[in-house]
């Protein structure tokens, strides 16, 4: 008669299954085998309640620091309890003006992974400064006592703290 043996020999309802699991085989002519079982986990985690979008400012030199963002939220997985959280980029990087992605990650121990994205939106809200202008001008007037307004806009001079002087809108009026 054969007899099987399970290792470890007994599991719990409701208890985490072992990551290995061996049966061993007694056969009537005394040759033993041995079949390592091994538990696969192929569930992602799953990741909640994180924002879809954040709106950030950036200083008054132009710069914005990434926070941690991957306490916003949560993640649960069916094995591994609480997963692995990352963030990407990490926190400390420097973020652009305009859209930025943020992806928060949680992972298991068996390398299963879900993702959330969160859009953070960066905006520069320092006003551009005019360094320099054109000087007084004298004009001369037709016999109607008209004239023509020159567009003294090319002649400004202008900066702004995030140094994208190339978007500016001049506009005379």
């Amino acid at each position: 008669q054969n007899a099987v043996i399970q290792d470890p020999q007994e599991i719990n309802p409701g208890e985490a299954f072992p990551e290995e699991l061996n049966f061993t085989m007694d056969m009537v002519d005394g040759i033993e085998i041995q079949v390592p079982y091994q538990a696969l986990d192929i569930e992602n985690p799953v990741v909640f309640a994180y924002p879809d979008e954040i709106e950030l400012f950036m200083d008054d030199n132009c710069e914005l620091l990434l926070e941690d963002y991957t306490s916003l939220g949560g993640a649960s997985d069916n094995c591994t309890n609480p997963p692995l959280m990352n963030q990407i980029p990490a926190p400390g990087y420097s973020l652009n003006i305009g859209p930025n992605d943020v992806i928060i990650q949680a992972m298991d121990q068996s390398g299963n992974t879900a993702e959330h994205t969160i859009v953070v939106y960066v905006h520069d809200t320092s006003i551009p400064i005019i360094v320099d202008c054109v000087e007084d001008q004298i004009i001369n007037t037709n016999d109607n006592c008209e004239f023509e307004v020159v567009d003294y806009s090319e002649f400004l001079i202008v900066d702004d703290n995030c140094g994208d002087i190339d978007g500016i809108i001049i506009t005379q009026y």
